[in-house]
């Protein structure tokens, strides 16, 4: 049962996926007699979930493998409207949120610039992280077998 794996109620499990299935506004398991199923929408969380806790363990190992004399840095490359609106309010709850992802001793170095440029400095290894738009219009070339990347918002 996964609320004794975890050590909490079944009823504040249930809480809990029923408070997120409500923000969400998707039904994110079938119920059955006999235990639960994930619908394609809990399908898809489940996958983005993943990749995001992947994505901050490879963060977590850079940044613990990087900086002189032992002083972590993560390097934060985006393009100037998203610095303003959403990266560095992004930081700030990561660090206050994740406080074994961004210890305090965590430099942040955030650049910003033309997309293109960026993904220049991400290519030869200047910038750990590249928070951009992705538009078919764009002529920013990426690899996904090179990178790896999420969507975190679509128009």
């Amino acid at each position: 049962m996964a609320a004794a794996d975890e050590h909490v109620s079944q009823s504040a499990v249930t809480n809990a996926v029923l408070a997120l299935e409500a923000q969400l506004g998707v039904r994110l398991f079938d119920r059955h007699p006999h235990g639960v199923t994930l619908t394609p929408e809990g399908e898809a969380l489940l996958k983005t979930a993943t990749q995001v806790v992947e994505q901050m363990g490879l963060v977590r190992h850079r940044i613990r493998s990087s900086g002189a004399g032992g002083e972590a840095v993560l390097r934060i490359a985006t393009g100037r409207s998203l610095a303003r609106t959403l990266v560095a309010d992004w930081i700030a709850r990561l660090r206050h949120r994740t406080p074994k992802v961004l210890t305090e001793g965590t430099q942040v170095e955030l650049s910003t610039g033309k997309a293109q440029d960026l993904v220049v400095r991400l290519e030869q290894g200047k910038v750990d992280l590249l928070c951009c738009y992705e538009h078919p219009a764009l002529s920013v070339p990426l690899s996904p077998a090179r990178y790896r990347y999420m969507t975190l918002a679509t128009d």
